[in-house]
């Protein structure tokens, strides 16, 4: 997981990564459409205007889906709203 800056160079980098197998696989995408839509094999980025819904997601995550994971998505979010145009970036395999 990342920030993606202005021409795509990478401002913020996630120390861990997203264990999605054993935290999102069962969530239900349409109370969760931000997350739910993550794929493990696929890229995703989230922009400006989704970082809120993002954001409200992580917020009522059930606990056993959360981990350091979600602090870190919360900064990342945190860093892409603060200034730059910035994306969140979730990197898939």
């Amino acid at each position: 997981m990342h920030v993606r800056g202005d021409g795509g160079v990478v401002v913020a980098r996630a120390a861990c990564g997203l264990p999605w197998f054993e935290t999102l696989a069962g969530l239900d995408p349409a109370a969760f459409p931000m997350l739910g839509s993550l794929d493990p094999y696929r890229d995703a980025a989230f922009r400006g205007p989704q970082l809120p819904a993002l954001i409200d997601e992580l917020e009522r995550l059930p606990a056993e889906c959360g981990g350091p994971w979600v602090a870190e998505v919360r900064e990342l979010c945190r860093i892409a709203a603060g200034g730059i145009s910035g994306d969140v970036w979730f990197i898939g395999d």
